[in-house]
């Protein structure tokens, strides 16, 4: 699903950006011959993009539609339509933001995308945010008049950037190792039947979500190969019974599972970190230590950076 939401967005910049420069003379549409079915069929590959190649080919399209918003007449209805399209494709890589985010953590090459960031998506609204909000300012004190059009884009901008702010914070919380990507899902607010519907009229708005399709890709839970069955001899068992079997994949699955998560958490470690939890792992006297640390109120306020490296070095110990 990832796949196609990618390619619908990247079908959709690059039909605004050629629109708008057609309208502005950059470019002429040739006409449609009837024999238009000439393409070679070799000239583009079939072999299946990745999560981060096509994240980037929207990214470098996305980049052209900024440099269009920062040129067009903001009074022309082709400005509202390219702040319409990007706001949708920020909206996307904000998801994409995150997503990298969870990535990295679990050890996932993301170098064609590494230059993407939440503040850099965010520049990009608020340099049109304020684009807008002069173009609504002109029409109201030149004509007299309040463009509903200019105003709601303005507002799906806050909400926008809104978004951004609480996907930055969960983007860092992934990355001190305070909080496992697949968690997230966890974080959804469910209102409960006894809560007040007036209570918290304006609730924080949630983060974009991970694209979870892309951190599964190449991991797979290894199955029981050739040594499920036995060599058969003299008086030996030809294989094992069903239910054996069954218990056989259930414990190797689970055992996977524990292995890639605590290999993910060291992956989460600095350098130093990583130095000390080798020594950790051959002194119990010093994680007796840590925890004690953790249990200290005052000591975990005066020394947070110390602290935090702590909950990610017990992370690990605690996931073997």
């Amino acid at each position: 699903m990832a796949y196609e939401r990618h390619q619908q967005m990247l079908a959709e910049v690059k039909e605004t950006a050629a629109g708008i420069k057609k309208d502005a003379g950059l470019s002429s549409k040739a006409s449609v011959r009837a024999d238009f079915l000439k393409e070679d069929p070799k000239s583009f590959g079939t072999e299946s993009m990745s999560y981060v190649q096509v994240a980037a080919e929207i990214i470098e399209e996305n980049e052209e539609l900024l440099a269009l918003s920062r040129l067009c007449d903001r009074f022309v209805p082709q400005y509202l339509k390219i702040c319409k399209t990007l706001e949708k494709t920020v909206e996307y890589l904000g998801s994409v933001c995150l997503t990298k985010s969870a990535m990295k953590y679990y050890g996932k090459d993301v170098s064609l995308i590494s230059h993407l960031t939440i503040e850099h998506l965010h520049q990009m609204l608020s340099f049109n945010f304020r684009k807008v909000k002069a173009a609504l300012d002109e029409k109201k004190n030149k004509l007299h008049k309040f463009d509903l059009d200019l105003y709601n884009q303005m507002l799906s901008f806050a909400k926008v950037m809104q978004r951004l702010r609480v996907t930055e914070n969960r983007a860092l919380d992934i990355k001190l190792g305070l909080e496992e990507p697949r968690q997230q899902i966890k974080n959804i607010t469910n209102f409960s039947k006894s809560e007040s519907a007036s209570a918290a009229p304006l609730r924080e708005l949630p983060s974009y979500p991970i694209h979870y399709e892309a951190i599964a890709d190449g991991i797979r839970v290894q199955e029981p190969g050739a040594g499920d069955k036995k060599e058969q001899g003299a008086g030996s068992t030809v294989s094992e019974s069903a239910s054996q079997k069954s218990k056989t994949v259930d414990q190797n699955a689970v055992l996977s599972s524990r292995d890639f998560e605590r290999q993910a958490k060291f992956n989460a470690l600095n350098d130093e970190e990583k130095v000390l939890y080798a020594e950790v792992v051959k002194r119990p006297d010093i994680v007796t230590e840590m925890r004690s640390k953790l249990r200290n109120v005052g000591y975990c306020c005066l020394h947070e950076a110390e602290i935090r490296s702590i909950r990610k070095i017990l992370a690990v110990i605690d996931s073997g």
